[in-house]
């Protein structure tokens, strides 16, 4: 009897193992491959970083700034151009 079962119990693993196997078909979400959304969303961000003929204004501060650290920190002017950017 207990050989039974085991056997019962062993059969009913497989069988479920084989019941929710993974389906290798899935619709898509987008119309184009993720690389290709990458990509067009790099030039997109390229464009608006070049558009600004005086450049942007970068501020940094310390990690965890107090009220009087506030005032001690860095601006710097960036420009970009050609796939680099300027800082002074």
């Amino acid at each position: 009897m207990k050989r039974r079962n085991i056997f019962v119990l062993f059969a009913a693993a497989v069988l479920s193992m084989g019941l929710s196997s993974c389906l290798k078909e899935q619709e898509d979400l987008f119309e184009e491959s993720a690389s290709a959304r990458m990509q067009d969303k790099s030039v997109e961000v390229q464009k608006i970083l070049e558009s600004k003929s005086n450049g942007w204004v970068l501020y940094i501060y310390p990690k965890n700034p107090s009220t009087e650290a506030m005032n001690m920190g860095y601006i710097y002017t960036v420009k970009f151009r050609d796939n680099k950017g300027a800082a002074r």
